[in-house]
C-alpha cells in the first residue's frame, strides 16, 4: 500500500520488454490495470521464452510492420494505442503460432502453453489475465489473479514429468 519512487514512472523497467500499452504512450491509470496487467504480460513473456527462446515482444515487433513499431523502441509509428491494436492484434495471432510450432509436437500440451501465453500476453491490458478471474471479478485487481494459472503450470508440470518418464522407459 506505499508508494515508491518508480511509481510516477509510466514504465519502470527497460522498455524493450514493456508491455505494448506502455511502449505506444498508453498509461492506464488504475494501478491494477498499469502493473498488474503488466505482471502477467512479463510472465506470458517467459513462457514464451523458454519454447521459442525469444520474448513476446521480440516476436510481435518481427510480425508487425516496422511502420508500426513504436518510437520509444526506434519505430516512426505516432499515432495512438487505440489505433495501432488492431495490427497488433493480428501479429499477436502470427506469434502465438510461432509459439504452437516451437513446443515440441511429442508434448500433450501444445495447446494449454499457447492459451497460457494467449491470455497473459494479450496485447490488449484489457483483456489480459484469466477469463473467468475476468469474469467474476470484472475490472478489480482481482483479475489479474495468478491463482488459477498456479494451479494451470501444476498441471502442466505434472504433464510434463509423465511424458519425461514415459520418454526415458526402454
Amino acid at each position: 500500500g506505499r508508494s515508491v519512487p518508480h511509481d510516477a514512472e509510466p514504465w519502470p523497467g527497460d522498455w524493450g520488454y514493456a508491455p505494448p500499452e506502455h511502449s505506444y504512450g498508453f498509461t492506464p491509470v488504475e494501478f491494477h490495470e498499469r502493473r498488474l496487467a503488466s505482471d502477467l504480460y512479463l510472465l506470458g513473456s517467459c513462457v514464451c521464452t523458454m519454447f521459442t527462446g525469444a520474448s513476446i515482444n521480440a516476436l510481435l515487433y518481427d510480425e508487425l510492420p516496422k511502420d508500426l513499431h513504436p518510437l520509444r523502441l526506434g519505430g516512426s509509428y505516432t499515432g495512438t494505442f487505440a489505433d495501432v491494436l488492431p495490427h497488433l492484434m493480428d501479429a499477436f495471432s502470427r506469434v502465438l503460432d510461432r509459439v504452437r510450432s516451437a513446443v515440441p509436437s511429442t508434448l500433450a500440451m501444445t495447446e494449454d502453453i499457447v492459451v497460457m501465453t494467449s491470455e497473459l500476453s494479450n496485447p490488449d491490458p484489457l483483456v489480459r489475465g484469466h477469463p473467468v478471474s475476468r469474469a467474476i471479478h470484472g475490472a478489480t485487481k482481482h483479475a489479474y489473479s495468478l491463482e488459477r494459472y498456479l494451479n494451470r503450470l501444476d498441471v502442466l508440470a505434472t504433464k510434463a514429468a509423465i511424458h519425461e518418464r514415459r520418454a526415458v522407459r526402454p
